[in-house]
Order: structure tokens, then sequence, then C-alpha cells
């Protein structure tokens, strides 16, 4: 017995001699029973850009008052993003 349960149980299965499906038919089952897998992925990989919005965000708000400080900080949230994006495509491919 597994952590999960037993997934070995024999079952009815797909029938070897089964008509297959057209393509067109097939992308679309597929499509609709992985939605809500593309969506985490999606808002998964919007949070990976926050770190860089809030760079641009600062650079636009107060670069006219501090310049050398808005640059400093902007700059840090671009090596966040540069750190973070990597560990994201990861995850990403490994979903």
């Amino acid at each position: 017995m597994s952590l999960f349960g037993n997934y070995e149980k024999t079952g009815a299965g797909i029938a070897k001699n089964a008509p297959k499906k057209k393509p067109f038919f097939r992308y679309w089952e597929l499509a609709f029973g992985k939605f809500w897998k593309i969506i985490e992925i999606n808002m998964l990989m919007a949070a990976a850009f926050l770190p860089l919005l809030l760079a641009i965000v600062v650079i636009y708000y107060f670069i006219q008052d501090y310049t050398n400080t808005a640059m400093l900080i902007a700059a840090g949230f671009v090596i966040l993003f540069a750190v973070w994006f990597g560990p994201v495509i990861a995850g990403c491919t490994k979903y």
C-alpha cells in the first residue's frame, strides 16, 4: 500500500480497438481538461513579473525627486526579478 492509495488496480481502461477521436476534438478535450492548470501557471508567471513591474513604478513615480535612490530601488527590483524568474520557469515546466 502506498502513501496516496494503490494506483495499480486493474480496471476496464481503454479498449485496444477503440476508435480514435479526430485530432481537433482530442485537442479541445485536453485543453478543457487542463484549463485550471493553465490558469494556475499563468498566475504564477504574473507573480514572477511583479518585481519588474514594481521597478517600473518606482522609476516612473520617484525619478524626478529622488534620482539615485529611485534607481537603486529599481535596480534591486530588477535583480530580484532576475533571481526569481529562473526558478519560476523551472516550476512551470515541471507542472
